[in-house]
This record gives structure tokens, C-alpha cells and sequence, in this order.
């Protein structure tokens, strides 16, 4: 479905404009409510995504959960590639904003995407900020 669609997409797209595409509406469709993500932006807050799986049929979880992590890996494999700064990064970061479930733990120390977002964050606070020495 949409899922695998998504991972293909993020694993063999290489125009940014269309990356960017496909990342907007992934994370679009992450929002769980748009009117309370517009409330949290107001606050200043990012809006928080939904959890693909909420269906407690065991069968529809583990096929979900297969894609959607498929994705969530695709999307952290892409991090350290995206320019430095740019909106794009900041909407793949975005799509990482979930509720994200005691289950998911495992997969997310995997996935590296806490030191490909902390190399991120200490790029940025490097060219922000002048050199001590």
C-alpha cells in the first residue's frame, strides 16, 4: 500500500522538489488532528504525529509495522543526506515526531536516527555559533 509506496519512493528519489513531495505528504499524513497540530504550532510547539498502527487486529499490526518501520528506516538512512538546514531536513525530521510505543524502543536505538539527528544538531550549533579556542 502507501507504506511500501512511500519507502520506494524515499529510497529512489534523487530531485529534491519531488522528494520534498513525497516527505510533505508523508508527514501530512502522520498528523493526527490538524486543528490541534495548528493549536500547537501557535504554541510553538511541533505538532505530534500519529502512529501508523492503531487497528488491534494482530495480523494488520505486524504487516503495518513491517512498512511503517520500512519507512521510519528509509526516512534516517536519507537524514544525513538532505542539505544542511534546509526545509526539507526539517520536514524529515518532522515526519520523527511521533507517539511512538514502548514496542518501537528497539527499532528506534536501530535505526541510528538519534545520532544521525544529534550530528545534525551539532553541525548546526558549529556553524551557528563561533569557534572557541
Amino acid at each position: 500500500g502507501g507504506l511500501q509506496a512511500a519507502d520506494w519512493l524515499l529510497k529512489t528519489v534523487s530531485s529534491l522538489p519531488i522528494l520534498h513531495s513525497v516527505l510533505w505528504r508523508l508527514y501530512m499524513g502522520l498528523l493526527s488532528d490538524p486543528t490541534s497540530s495548528q493549536a500547537r504550532q501557535k504554541e510553538g510547539l511541533l505538532p505530534i504525529c500519529q502512529h501508523p498502527i492503531s487497528s488491534s487486529i494482530k495480523c494488520y499490526d505486524s504487516c503495518v509495522s513491517a512498512a511503517f518501520r520500512d519507512v521510519m528506516q528509509s526516512l534516517s538512512d536519507l537524514l544525513p543526506r538532505l542539505p544542511a538546514g534546509s526545509h526539507i531536513q526539517k520536514v524529515a525530521i518532522s515526519c520523527w515526531n511521533l507517539e511512538f510505543r514502548p514496542e518501537d524502543h528497539k527499532f528506534l536505538q536501530d535505526s541510528q536516527v538519534f545520532s544521525h539527528i544529534h550530528r545534525l544538531l551539532t553541525s548546526a550549533s558549529r556553524r551557528e555559533s563561533p569557534t572557541l579556542r
